[in-house]
């Protein structure tokens, strides 16, 4: 968490606010002499508070840009753009990455059997499970209504089997009651994945292509 820090400098070192502005390169600070006034460092003060506050609130509002409201992943665009980074890196550098997609089996009839605030509950469930599952380094986005993507850096195919196997028994445990639902929610989800060890696979395109046609085969396949 960014603080606003107000740095105290001794009166008789003239050189101490430019070796302090150097190091202080981020968040919002202010300089000022250990001599100052009161009337001074309550001015100064005020000025960092409504600084910090103003940086706050662009944060909100930059996070807000780049994340989806209902589930807190990332937007199509902005996973889009991690996907491009991620694929340059480990084709730059030999790394492995897996991508995987996820399509919740029937969601479309939930909104119709049932009120469609139980379909809205039920993507942002789905989204938490997602973000609970996956490490700090992974990336997730909401591609759509119902529709997920998720990013593994450094993840072959093995381990990234076991992801996708923890994320479908996760998405299954989903079913049950659902507040508003007149009666029990059936929930499963098609998951698709394909996996890039650095120099096996093209392009992007082609790695993305074999998550699709994955994914349309866990649906013809039935689903779960």
């Amino acid at each position: 968490v960014r603080v606003p820090v107000l740095v105290l400098c001794e009166g008789d070192d003239r050189a101490a606010p430019v070796r302090m502005a150097r190091t202080l390169t981020s968040g919002a600070f202010d300089l000022v002499f250990r001599d100052a006034s009161e009337e001074e460092l309550q001015l100064r003060l005020e000025r960092l508070l409504d600084q910090a506050r103003l940086l706050r609130e662009m944060g909100e509002l930059r996070h807000r840009a780049l994340h989806d409201d209902r589930t807190d992943l990332w937007r199509p665009k902005a996973f889009e753009a991690r996907l491009v980074e991620h694929f340059s890196a480990a084709q730059r550098h030999k790394l492995e990455l897996a991508l995987v997609l996820i399509d919740l089996d029937k969601f479309g009839a939930i909104n119709k059997r049932h009120d469609h605030t139980v379909g809205d509950l039920l993507i942002a469930r789905v989204g938490e499970v997602i973000r609970g599952n996956l490490r700090t380094e992974d990336v997730a986005g909401r591609l759509g209504g119902d529709e997920f993507g998720v990013l593994l850096p450094y993840t072959g195919k093995i381990n990234a089997a076991r992801v996708v196997s923890r994320l479908r028994a996760e998405i299954a445990k989903l079913s049950g009651r659902i507040e508003g639902a007149r009666e029990e929610v059936p929930v499963s989800a098609s998951i698709g994945f394909e996996t890039f060890d650095g120099k096996d696979l093209d392009s992007l395109e082609t790695l993305r292509r074999h998550a699709e046609v994955a994914l349309r085969l866990a649906k013809r396949l039935g689903g779960d």
